[in-house]
C-alpha cells in the first residue's frame, strides 16, 4: 500500500435528513453518460449505525472494466476484499456489510462481513496493489455516522484524500445509492 499526505476541511459538507431513501434504484452515470472519467473511483461512502456499512465504485471511462485485479483495503485490518466480475461503463459496483439494511443489500453486487469501518478508518480502491483511490484519513474522525457522496464534477481517483470532492450526509441517508 502507498501512503500519501491527506488533508480535512469541514467545509466541503452538506446535511440531509435522516433515514432518506428517496435516490435508491436505477444505476444511471454522471450527466447521463456524457461525461468520461480518467479510471474508476470510489462514488459513495456510507458509514451509517450498527453493519450499515457500504461503497459504491463508478465507472465513467468509456469502457467496461473486469475487476479481476481491484480490491479494497481497510487500515484497520489486514484483509483485502478481491473484486471480481465486470463492471460497464456508467455503472456502479455496490458492496455492502453482509449484515447490512435490507435497503443497502437490495442495491449490493457484492456483501462481505469484511466490510467493517467506522469513520476514521481509511480505505482505499487498488488495482494490482497500486492505489487508485482513497477516503479517509486514517487516526481522524472524517466520516463517523454519515454517507459522502463524491462530487459530480470529480472524474478520477486520487491517492491523497480530499474532503472538498464530497458532499456529506447525515447518518443512514442511501438516497444516493446505487447511481452516480
Amino acid at each position: 500500500m502507498t501512503s500519501g499526505t491527506t488533508s480535512y476541511n469541514s467545509n466541503e459538507w452538506a446535511s440531509h435528513p435522516n433515514n432518506t431513501f428517496d435516490y435508491i434504484g436505477t444505476h444511471t452515470s454522471i450527466g447521463g453518460g456524457s461525461n468520461t472519467t480518467e479510471s474508476l473511483f470510489f462514488s459513495e461512502y456510507i458509514e451509517g449505525s450498527s453493519f450499515n456499512k457500504s461503497l459504491e465504485i463508478y465507472n465513467g471511462t468509456g469502457q467496461d472494466i473486469n475487476l479481476s485485479g481491484y480490491s479494497i483495503e481497510l487500515s484497520n485490518t489486514s484483509a483485502s476484499i478481491n473484486l471480481s466480475g465486470i463492471l460497464q461503463n456508467g455503472d456502479v459496483f455496490i458492496i455492502s456489510h453482509s449484515s447490512a439494511d435490507q435497503t443497502l443489500l437490495n442495491e449490493s453486487d457484492m456483501t462481505t462481513s469484511n466490510l467493517a469501518f467506522n469513520g476514521d478508518d481509511s480505505i482505499t480502491l487498488n488495482q494490482n496493489n497500486d492505489i487508485v483511490d482513497i477516503i479517509g484519513i486514517t487516526g481522524t474522525q472524517f466520516a463517523k455516522d454519515i454517507t459522502l457522496v463524491r462530487n459530480e464534477d470529480i472524474i478520477s481517483g486520487t491517492a491523497s484524500y480530499n474532503n472538498s470532492e464530497w458532499t456529506s450526509h447525515p447518518i443512514n441517508t442511501f438516497d444516493y445509492i446505487g447511481f452516480h
